[in-house]
């Protein structure tokens, strides 16, 4: 029973070096959010993709207040004000689906962001640079 939970314990930390190494090298921006809005993984150059400090996309930081840093850029327009909007965003990705939108960022980079909730509420963002 012990050798079978240690080789479980090492195909987990196998698994989860592969996937850090994937996040390493992607040029997309990768994050995984927790339901309560944590972030849990994030690809190197994530806040390269969205033009912000690494301190908004780093394990640990609140997802809303990467909304808040674009929203505050101007980024989504000001039509809704920033409390409401952050909140909507939110509530849009808290059920399981996917949503996928094309939008051009005030730095000019045109990109495809795709929100994919799954059923335990984990969120999957993922920013693609489609600037050509």
């Amino acid at each position: 029973a012990l050798a079978q939970l240690e080789a479980e314990r090492t195909e987990r930390e196998e698994d989860r070096r592969r996937a850090r190494l994937v996040l390493e090298a992607t040029r997309d921006c990768i994050l995984v959010i927790a339901p309560d809005g944590t972030i849990l993984e994030s690809s190197v150059r994530a806040h390269e993709a969205f033009g912000l400090p690494e301190e908004l996309t780093r394990p640990g930081a609140a997802h809303q207040e990467l909304v808040r840093a674009l929203y505050r850029r101007g980024e989504f327009g000001f039509a809704r004000g920033e409390e409401a909007y952050i909140a909507k965003m939110r509530r849009d990705v808290a059920k399981p689906g996917r949503l996928q939108r094309i939008m051009r960022l005030t730095t000019g980079t045109w990109v495809e962001m795709t929100f994919e909730t799954r059923q335990d509420l984990t969120l999957t963002l993922v920013l693609r640079d489609i600037t050509q």
